[in-house]
């Protein structure tokens, strides 16, 4: 019997970050787990460190110099013959997805926006944030289907101290907004805790993060490169300050009390979405926010033992951490109901 083969497109550079690349390869592996398919990444040579990622979890990929030419994707799609394609790219084209529907195979894409010209043409659309106002048959939506590690199944409840002693920053693989500095100077002048700074592969600040070290307590803090985070990194923190990527599902799991820096417009419209389940603090877009704004937030989150139990609860509730599990299921479900319809 011939096995299934599986093609994902994806992207993952310094500008749009690294959070697709995060979430597919996690996808990548739980499918090699459970159903062992042939699976072939398909990318653009400007995700440099994307790539980097992908073969260094040891899968297959093959570039494609798209230059807004997407018959250069359906031709590689006809040549391969995948029985599954999926799409987990930012801005989809409505005209390839309409060339992949010729094609009798499954589409499943992954989203992040509230609104989509191309979620019409898939047969699976899966979106951890926002409603489908429309009630599309075929989507799933919310932190039910987080995809996050498995190691986020199963936690224990969270541990909150009467006291804030310990910080964590976690802005994503890339940081392009340069939070890590900003947040950093303002740990350092509040007296008796510590942070662990995470980061990325493609943090783009290196110098000026290392020219700012030099000014800090180095007793305060701790830096960590290239983390896959897990529950473990978590288990001590009192409060993490992070942007609203995946990190924000895991630190919920975790069970950890967050405030919220957005990125980008894109973070700006979602965060509140994910507000609304009590696990964090919004505090708006971070490059708008001034140190002020933020060291009260800090302060109101420090000395709020309540809010924060609250807050580790709510988090624990929303994403348990089978997100990946179901998000599989549903996938090769739909295969074997497309290749159904197909005999008929």
């Amino acid at each position: 019997m011939e096995k299934t083969k599986l093609l994902i497109r994806t992207e993952g550079h310094v500008k749009m970050g690294m959070g697709n690349i995060y979430r597919d390869i996690r996808l990548a592996k739980k499918i090699q787990e459970l159903y062992n398919p042939e699976i072939r990444f398909v990318i653009e040579p400007i995700s440099v460190i994307g790539i980097k990622k992908i073969l260094d979890a040891g899968f297959k990929v093959d570039l494609i110099d798209y230059n807004n030419n997407f018959n250069q994707y359906i031709k590689y799609i006809k040549k391969m013959k995948p029985d599954i394609v999926i799409n987990d790219i930012l801005n989809l084209e409505e005209y390839y997805m309409k060339e992949l529907i010729k094609l009798n195979l499954l589409t499943v894409n992954f989203e992040d926006k509230e609104i989509s010209t191309t979620r019409e043409y898939a047969d699976i659309v899966f979106n951890s944030i926002y409603e489908d106002k429309n009630t599309y048959v075929n989507y799933y939506y919310g932190p039910t289907y987080a995809p996050i590690r498995d190691s986020f199944k199963n936690i224990k409840d969270k541990r909150i101290n009467k006291e804030c002693k310990t910080f964590l920053l976690a802005f994503g693989g890339s940081d392009p907004s340069g939070f890590t500095l900003k947040v950093s100077k303002i740990l350092d002048k509040i007296p008796d805790i510590n942070a662990t700074i995470f980061i990325g592969p493609s943090f783009s600040s290196h110098q000026q993060f290392y020219d700012l070290l030099r000014d800090l307590d180095k007793d305060k803090f701790t830096i960590r490169y290239d983390v896959a985070y897990n529950p473990e990194d978590f288990k001590d923190v009192d409060i993490a300050i992070a942007s609203g990527g995946n990190t924000s599902y895991e630190l919920a799991a975790a069970g950890i009390p967050t405030i919220l820096l957005s990125q980008n417009q894109l973070e700006e419209e979602r965060t509140p979405i994910f507000e609304k389940y009590g696990a964090l603090i919004n505090a708006g877009n971070g490059n708008k926010l001034s140190d002020g704004e933020l060291i009260k937030n800090i302060k109101k989150l420090m000395g709020d033992y309540k809010l924060r139990e609250k807050m580790s609860k709510n988090g624990m509730k929303t994403v348990d951490g089978y997100g990946l599990d179901r998000i599989v299921k549903i996938i090769f479900d739909g295969l074997e109901a497309k290749k159904k319809s197909l005999n008929k």
